[in-house]
C-alpha cells in the first residue's frame, strides 16, 4: 500500500481533505464538462456507432463482448481526461488497455501482499510485481506527455477535460494538495475505475441476454415501441424504457461486476458487533453478499428484471442493499457516466441486433471472482434485426 502511494494517492487511496479536493475535481470533469461542442452523451453515441459498424462487419462471426466494449469504454474515459479519442489499433491505446486488463486480472487491489508484505520477496511474486509496476509507470509517462502538451496550450476560458480542470484549479489556487505526480495517479485511477467495471457489467448484460432470450425480446419490443428504428436511443428515453432499465439493474445486482468495494481504512478504533477494528485497518464492503441476501431478495439467484418494477410497470426504488456503485460519501464518483454508458450501449445494440450464442455449449452464469466478477468465457453472434 505504501508503494501505491508513492507520487500521490490518486483518488482511490486518498483520505481527508486530500480526497475531498480530488473528488471535487473529478466530479466537475465527469458531470459538468462538454467535449468541444459535443456533450458526453453525444460522444458515447458516436462510440456506439463505431461498435454498431463493427458488429455489422462481423455478422456470422463469433464476437467477444469484453474485448470489444473494453475499447469503447476506455475511449470514453480518454475523452473525459484527454479530450482524445483513440483508434482501436493505436499502439498507445493498446498499451493503456493492457495495463488495465493486467491490473484487474492480477487482482492488484486484493493481492495477499497487502496482508503479508514479506511475500513480495518471493522471486516469482517479485517479478510479477515489477513487471506490473513497470507497465503502470510506462502509462504514467504517456499521461505525463498529455499533461505537458496541454500545459503549452491551456486556455482557462476553454475548459474541456480533466487536465484543463487541474490547471484551472492550480491557477485559482483552490488546492495545494494536487501535485502533478498525483494528477497522473488520479488519471490512472479513473481509467481503472471507469473502464473495466462498466465493460464487465456490459459483458454480464449480453451473457444474460443470450441465456434469457425472452428478456432480450421484451427489451427489444419496448425499444421498438418507444423509439422505433429511425433514430438512436437517447438518454432522455430512459424514463420511458422501464423494462430495459430494470434489466440493467438486475444485471448489476446478479452480475456483481465489483463484488467488493474499493479499500477503505478506519479513521479511529471502531467496534462492530463486539469486534474491535483498530484505527488504520484496511476494510472492504461485501457488495456481493448485499446483492444476494435472501432476506431482501426473493429467489436471489434467479435473473428476474421484474423485481425492479412496480405494479404499474415503472422502475421501483431498489432496496437499501442494492449498491453496485458502493454507498456513502465515497461511492463511485463516475456513477452518472457509467449509468449513461450502460444504458446507451445496451439499448442501441439491442435496437439494431439480436444476440445469440456462437457456440453449441451453453455457458455457465457462475462468475470468476477477483478484483472484478468476470463472466465465463463466451462468444456471441450479432444478427441484424
Amino acid at each position: 500500500m505504501k508503494q501505491l502511494g508513492k507520487g500521490g494517492n490518486g483518488i482511490i487511496w486518498a483520505n481527508g481533505q486530500d480526497w475531498k479536493n480530488v473528488r471535487r475535481m473529478s466530479l466537475r470533469s465527469l458531470r459538468d464538462l462538454g467535449v468541444g461542442k459535443s456533450t458526453l452523451e453525444e460522444q458515447i453515441k458516436e462510440e456506439t456507432n463505431i461498435i454498431l459498424d463493427f458488429l455489422s462487419n462481423c455478422e456470422d462471426k463469433p464476437i467477444k463482448v469484453h474485448e470489444l466494449m473494453m475499447k469503447a469504454t476506455t475511449n470514453i474515459i480518454s475523452i473525459v481526461v484527454f479530450s482524445k479519442r483513440y483508434d482501436y489499433g493505436d499502439p498507445e491505446f493498446l498499451q493503456i488497455l493492457k495495463v488495465l486488463e493486467d491490473g484487474f486480472g492480477d487482482m492488484v487491489f486484493f493481492t495477499p501482499v497487502h496482508r503479508f508484505p514479506m511475500l513480495r520477496f518471493i522471486p516469482f511474486i517479485a517479478s510479477q510485481m515489477l513487471a506490473g509496476r513497470n507497465a503502470m509507470m510506462a502509462v504514467e509517462q504517456l499521461i505525463a506527455k498529455h499533461i505537458e502538451k496541454r500545459r503549452q496550450v491551456f486556455d482557462k476560458e476553454d475548459i474541456s477535460d480533466l487536465i484543463d480542470v487541474y490547471f484551472d484549479t492550480c491557477a485559482n489556487k483552490e488546492s495545494s494538495t494536487i501535485s502533478e505526480s498525483n494528477m497522473r495517479r488520479i488519471i490512472l485511477d479513473l481509467f481503472f475505475a471507469g473502464s473495466d467495471t462498466t465493460v464487465t457489467t456490459l459483458d454480464w448484460a449480453f451473457l444474460y441476454m443470450v441465456l434469457h432470450p425472452e428478456v432480450q425480446k421484451k427489451c427489444q419490443e419496448e425499444i421498438d415501441s418507444v423509439v422505433g428504428d429511425d433514430r438512436m436511443v437517447d438518454w432522455s428515453d430512459k424514463s420511458k424504457l422501464s423494462y430495459n432499465e430494470a434489466t440493467l439493474l438486475e444485471v448489476q445486482r446478479l452480475g456483481n461486476a465489483l463484488p467488493m468495494s474499493l479499500p477503505h481504512t478506519t479513521v479511529k478504533d471502531t467496534k462492530v458487533k463486539g469486534y474491535l477494528i483498530p484505527e488504520g485497518t484496511l476494510v472492504y464492503a461485501n457488495l456481493y453478499a448485499c446483492h444476494l441476501d435472501s432476506r431482501y431478495w426473493k429467489e436471489p439467484l434467479k435473473f428476474k428484471p421484474e423485481r425492479f418494477l412496480d405494479g404499474s410497470g415503472n422502475v421501483s426504488k431498489p432496496p437499501v442493499t442494492f449498491m453496485p456503485f458502493s454507498t456513502g460519501p465515497r461511492m463511485c464518483p463516475g456513477e452518472p457516466l457509467a449509468r449513461m454508458e450502460l444504458f446507451l450501449f445496451f439499448t442501441n445494440i439491442l435496437q439494431r441486433f439480436s444476440v445469440s450464442l456462437s457456440g453449441g455449449e451453453k455457458p455457465s452464469n457462475d462468475g470468476f471472482c477477483g478484483m472484478r466478477m468476470s463472466t465465463p468465457e463466451y462468444t456471441i453472434h450479432a444478427t441484424r434485426r
